[in-house]
C-alpha cells in the first residue's frame, strides 16, 4: 500500500470517527466497517498483515477517543471498568484530566475498550479479511 493510499485511507477514518460526531458508537461503527469492506476488497488481493495491524490499532484508537468523549464524565467509564473486572477503589483512580487521544493509551483504556468490546459493537478488523481464502467469482462458459 502506497503511503499515499494511506494518507487518504487515514483522512477518510478521520472523517468517519470525528469525536464531535452526533452519530451513536454503532452506527459510527457501521458507516466505517462499509468503508473498511471497500478498501480491503480493493487492496486485499495482497497480503499486507503489518500494514493492516497498524491501521486497526490506529482505527481502534480512534473509536476509544470517540467513546470517552461521548461518556463525558467519569462515572459513566467508571461503571465500565467496574463492570469488567477492575475493583471498584482502582476504577475511581483512573480517570485523570487529560486529553482524549492521551487516555486512550492508558492501559485501562485499553483494557476495558478490548478487543472483545469492538467485536460486541460489530467492528471487523482488516487482518479478519485476511484470514479468509479469496472469495473469487466462477465465471461460466
Amino acid at each position: 500500500v502506497s503511503n499515499k493510499a494511506r494518507v487518504k485511507f487515514k483522512d477518510k477514518v478521520r472523517e468517519l470517527t470525528r469525536r464531535n460526531n452526533p452519530l451513536s458508537m454503532f452506527e459510527n461503527i457501521r458507516e466505517l466497517n462499509q468503508y473498511l469492506q471497500g478498501w480491503v476488497a480493493y487492496f486485499g488481493i495482497q497480503e499486507f498483515k503489518k500494514i493492516f495491524w497498524e491501521l486497526d490499532a490506529w482505527i481502534r484508537s480512534r473509536l476509544r477517543s470517540m467513546q470517552l468523549k461521548k461518556w463525558k464524565n467519569p462515572h459513566k467509564f467508571q461503571r465500565i471498568m467496574i463492570k469488567s473486572g477492575f475493583k471498584p477503589q482502582d476504577a475511581h483512580r483512573v480517570w485523570v484530566r487529560m486529553n482524549k487521544w492521551q487516555s486512550v493509551h492508558r492501559r485501562a483504556v485499553r483494557f476495558t475498550l478490548n478487543l472483545k468490546w469492538f467485536r460486541e459493537q460489530g467492528l471487523l478488523f482488516l487482518n479478519d479479511f485476511t484470514k479468509r481464502p479469496l472469495e473469487l467469482p466462477l465465471f461460466s462458459r
